[in-house]
């Protein structure tokens, strides 16, 4: 019993983190793993049974990203190895040749981003950082700015994980497309939450990771555009991940058959979280909510409370959060980094719900957050 009530077992708000595996997942794992763990490319009876799983789950894949037949399709372990593959295929191809050496991304990227910037430096690459507006979006008006004669590439996460602002895609885009930019866009959070074609995109690579839809670790994927091809050499040893592969398609076509309960069921329970905390008398303030954001992410700084004192009362109680580290940057440093003042960025919290969040689960939430914030208010007076 905490404060009188009873606890629930967990409330999972870290799903950008990761994501629980769809349970009819869990249960294909042991058969599939059986089944499917010969190599698709040997020439061979188990090698070709391995060729109609394959194939179909490669078919779902292109449906659900709408992505057209000649578009090229990769697998890969995880978005920090499909980013890095493209980073050195961009190079190999196209950057070296003419000079551009030049990559731009954002301050509010995260780690898969900013490591393949930091490796292709010995390449003789030049990485460079630019600035977000105060909504936490990369503009066209600031990537008009940061754009150089000699960059050749940017490279962005469509939505950010922590703050759930979406940046303007088409805008950006359209830059690229003017300038002679290459464009790489991971949309690992957009998947399932807000509808795209891949052909209609001016997008030079996309790439997205199961870990963060409900799919098992360890599966990946880039698709290309034609004039941006990559070798079969590319693909590398993930594509002989079948049970992986399969898993993965299964997880995105679920991803897009909840794409209605999201953007409103979901949405719906993150207004409240957000309506429940602000109206809690303890001075809540919800970030970035006049942008374009995600429909199950919010970040909400909560004045007088150190972020982490908070996460580790919450943690005790149950509730999962985050405030950003390892595949994150800090969600305080993201703030800063628009203009947050830095003692509310250092009270912020990120807390990105799922399908399977529930009303009960919010109203949970709400009370122990009021109540965990006025006792470390009350504490720390003395301090003052």
């Amino acid at each position: 019993m905490v404060y009188g009530r009873k606890v629930m077992d967990s409330v999972y708000l870290d799903n950008h983190s990761a994501t629980k595996p769809l349970a009819s997942l869990l249960e294909q794992i042991p058969a599939l793993q059986g089944q499917c763990w010969a190599s698709s490319s040997a020439p061979h009876l188990l090698g070709q049974q391995q060729y109609l799983p394959l194939t179909t789950s490669i078919n779902k894949i292109y449906d659900n990203v709408g992505a057209a037949a000649e578009d090229q399709l990769f697998f890969f372990a995880n978005t920090a190895e499909s980013t890095q593959q493209i980073f050195l295929h961009a190079y190999a191809q196209f950057l070296r040749e003419s000079g551009k050496t030049h990559i731009l991304s954002t301050h509010v990227e995260e780690a898969p981003i900013l490591l393949s910037l930091k490796k292709m430096e010995k390449l003789g690459c030049t990485g460079k950082l630019t600035a977000v507006s105060s909504r936490g979006q990369l503009t066209a008006e600031l990537l008009e700015e940061a754009i150089r004669p000699r960059t050749g590439l940017v490279s962005l996460s469509w939505a950010n994980g922590l703050t759930g602002v979406i940046h303007p895609l088409q805008d950006i885009a359209e830059v690229c497309k003017q300038k002679r930019v290459l464009l790489h866009v991971d949309a690992s959070y957009i998947l399932g939450r807000q509808f795209f074609r891949f052909q209609d995109l001016h997008v030079d690579f996309l790439t997205f990771d199961g870990a963060f839809f409900h799919a098992m670790k360890g599966a990946a994927a880039a698709i290309t555009k034609p004039k941006s091809l990559m070798p079969p050499m590319m693909m590398g040893h993930s594509s002989d991940n079948v049970a992986g592969i399969v898993c993965l398609a299964e997880a995105l076509e679920h991803a897009i058959e909840q794409f209605e309960h999201v953007c409103m069921e979901t949405a719906r329970l993150r207004d409240k979280l957000e309506e429940g905390l602000v109206q809690g008398g303890i001075g809540a303030h919800v970030f970035y909510k006049d942008s374009e954001r995600l429909p199950n992410t919010s970040a909400i700084a909560f004045p007088g409370v150190s972020n982490e004192s908070l996460l580790y009362r919450l943690n005790a109680l149950g509730i999962y959060a985050t405030m950003g580290g390892g595949h994150f940057q800090k969600l305080s440093h993201l703030l800063v980094s628009s203009g947050i003042e830095e003692s509310l960025a250092h009270s912020a919290l990120s807390f990105s719900l799922s399908y399977e969040t529930t009303e009960a689960e919010i109203d949970y939430v709400v009370d122990a957050i009021i109540r965990s914030v006025t006792d470390l208010k009350t504490l720390s007076s003395h301090l003052q």
